[in-house]
């Protein structure tokens, strides 16, 4: 296990933050499943990107509090067209949590749909790529503590 703080003064004394850790997750992964409170527009875009160049990872995103509090009108564009997206190359889907709030922060990276690796904390998707916005502290379950 390892904590992933926020690099941010005057509190820096972590050796990784939650995007870094994330990033290089990313790199590794056939599969992510993502559980999450709120999302940003510019997330969505970074994870589409990515999925596109490296035709890779699988990818499971379940958005939980806009369900209830709603999206910006650029958050569910930009949601519609990630779900599009993924559904059309079998890349996996975008859901929408409506039966109850959800505000969870979790992470699983697996390969060959075994994980390896998991996040779990403060981090909603946002802070996933950018972990400068907000002081977030986050756990990484590696390999062995998953099963």
């Amino acid at each position: 296990m390892e904590f992933l703080l926020s690099n941010i003064a005057p509190m820096r004394f972590a050796r990784r933050d939650t995007a870094s850790c994330f990033t290089d997750l990313l790199k590794t992964a056939d599969s992510i499943r993502i559980a999450t409170g709120y999302i940003s527009t510019d997330a969505l875009i970074d994870l589409k990107k990515i999925i596109e160049v490296n035709k890779k990872p699988y990818l499971d995103l379940i958005i939980g509090m806009h369900g209830f509090e709603g999206f910006t009108h650029s958050q569910y564009e930009m949601a519609k067209i990630l779900d599009n997206f993924l559904k059309e190359n079998n890349y996996g889907s975008v859901k929408v949590c409506t039966v109850f709030k959800f505000h969870g922060k979790l992470y699983t990276f697996s390969n060959q749909s075994c994980p390896y690796s998991g996040i779990l904390g403060s981090s909603n998707l946002n802070s996933a790529f950018d972990s400068q916005s907000l002081y977030e502290a986050d756990l990484l379950i590696k390999e062995g503590l998953l099963g």
